[in-house]
């Protein structure tokens, strides 16, 4: 059979879409031009694609999605964007790339007036993986301190915990304490442990200003002892380990002061293991996937099977699946459906087409479009089960409904589920397995995410580029340059601008592209 693709130096005129010239490939299938490189085995590339949809969002938004928006019932619309919406979509970008062989910049060649598009993806690729990365570090932060014999976010005596900082505040049952007069003096709170940070003499309250009780505590006795509490706000301690300690958050976006050494070197490891992996691009990435992109299905499915053995997680896999068929009337949810299946999915960034790109000219994309969608979804399904069976034990332990314990986002990666692994046996070790299952999810999806721009610009100025002697030069220079804008996110306000930039890239700008 012959095979015809489109030629690489096809130069169209007059700024108007022109037919591709036509030229006859070698009948190995290889690219052209004839340099351009190929996937050492087809499964590499199939097992990259899957490191690169999988990422965090499986782990963090997705299980949170479908618990807030109707439980079972948001698979519904979410199903129905992945088969509308998600699959034609990446069954494009990926036959588009395999047939031309060619970046998401230069493939527009052929077409001038939509190369903005391209130029669009790769400023909304720039910017994911510059803040990406950052939550990289926090993972790679988190797993070093994995490694002590007490985890640092499960106790309040440390220098960077408050007096509001608390420990189990929740279904604890205090006795031996009684009185029946407001003013009377408590002789001993050595019984009332977690409710305020005792460890400081600071931090100790007035006995005079507490009003005494007996039986058991709970959250709705708080009129009890509002004299002292009325003004008081309770953190756990790993929420004030995260923003005291590892992030040493301000006040306001503004406060910026300096870059935080210790994060900083995280980030600088975090890109410095970008840089060696794809060192020689494809080549070693392919190889690299094997590791990044499969290993998180053991850990994932560690978790699991610990979670199902834990007290309360069936109560938690139960809100997770709890169908609420109302929640469908809601625009909200089709809409966070969408979003899900693009940023999932990972259509619209050009790292389909630049991974599709390497692939030799007869493979089979229409099988890959189905298969490797269908794997992220279900990623996420049984992500969902890890996650909310943790959740559901934390629920179980304080004696407070689920709605207490749930977030999304870095709250859930960095404050809860940590929170949730020092509560089990053997915390530590489950704590390291967790956060180097967060890295090489976020590692899987970085790396094909660079690569992405690495190819986008080597194909668009390949004759500029002649100038650097090797494309190692080059690639030291965009991973250097990331790492340098990446440093605004390591200050003190570095929060608010990783959920600034992330707001402003993953939602809307997707879809439009």
């Amino acid at each position: 059979m012959e095979v015809y693709k489109l030629h690489a130096e096809q130069k169209p005129t007059n700024g108007i879409c022109q037919g591709a010239e036509i030229t006859e490939a070698p009948s190995s299938g290889g690219k052209t031009p004839k340099q351009r490189g190929t996937w050492g085995k087809q499964i590499e590339f199939f097992i990259t694609c899957v490191g690169f949809a999988v990422g965090l969002g499986n782990v963090w938004r997705f299980p949170y999605l479908c618990y807030k928006n109707g439980g079972g019932a948001f698979l519904i619309p979410y199903f129905i964007c992945l088969i509308t919406i998600g699959i034609p979509l990446f069954f494009m970008e990926i036959s588009v790339g395999q047939f031309s062989g060619l970046g998401p910049l230069t493939i527009f060649r052929h077409c001038p007036p939509f190369k903005g598009v391209g130029y669009s993806m790769l400023i909304l690729v720039f910017l994911i993986i510059i803040y990406y990365n950052v939550i990289v570090a926090y993972s790679i932060y988190f797993l070093f301190a994995s490694f002590t014999s007490s985890l640092p976010w499960l106790k309040c005596n440390n220098k960077w915990n408050t007096c509001n900082c608390t420990v189990n505040i929740y279904g604890d049952k205090f006795t031996n304490i009684a009185a029946t007069d407001p003013s009377n003096q408590v002789p001993s709170l050595s019984d009332i442990e977690g409710l305020f940070n005792e460890t400081r003499p600071e931090c100790r309250p007035n006995l005079t200003d507490l009003i005494t009780f007996s039986g058991n505590v709970t959250p709705s006795w708080k009129a009890i002892i509002d004299p002292y509490f009325y003004n008081y706000t309770s953190k756990t301690a790993s929420e004030e380990y995260f923003f005291n300690q590892v992030l040493k958050m301000t006040d306001n976006i503004y406060e910026m002061v300096t870059v935080e050494w210790d994060l900083s070197l995280c980030l600088l490891l975090a890109w410095c293991i970008v840089f060696f992996v794809l060192v020689k691009g494809i080549k070693s990435l392919g190889k690299v996937a094997y590791f990044t992109s499969l290993f998180p299905y053991i850990l994932l499915a560690c978790l699991l099977g610990k979670g199902a053995t834990l007290e309360g997680s069936s109560d938690g896999i139960y809100y997770y699946l709890r169908p609420d068929v109302s929640k469908l009337k809601n625009v909200q949810v089709w809409v966070d459906a969408a979003v899900q299946i693009f940023f999932s999915v990972s259509t619209s960034m050009g790292g389909l087409i630049t991974m599709a790109s390497y692939n030799k000219f007869h493979n089979n994309t229409f099988r890959d479009s189905i298969l490797l969608p269908f794997i992220n979804c279900l990623t996420s399904f049984l992500a969902g089960f890890a996650i909310f069976s943790v959740l559901g034990f934390m629920s179980y332990k304080k004696g407070v409904p689920l709605d207490k314990v749930v977030e999304d986002g870095p709250g859930l990666a960095f404050v809860v589920y940590p929170e949730c692994l020092g509560k089990m046996p053997l915390a530590s070790l489950w704590s390291a397995l967790f956060f180097i299952m967060m890295w090489s999810l976020g590692a899987s999806s970085l790396f094909s995410l660079s690569e992405n721009i690495f190819t986008s610009i080597t194909d668009e100025y390949a004759k500029t580029l002649l100038k650097f002697k090797n494309s190692m030069i080059f690639r030291v220079t965009i991973v250097l340059l990331c790492f340098v804008c990446g440093l605004i996110m390591v200050t003190k306000s570095g929060l608010y601008w990783l959920n600034l930039i992330d707001n402003s890239v993953v939602g809307l700008p997707l879809i439009i592209i």
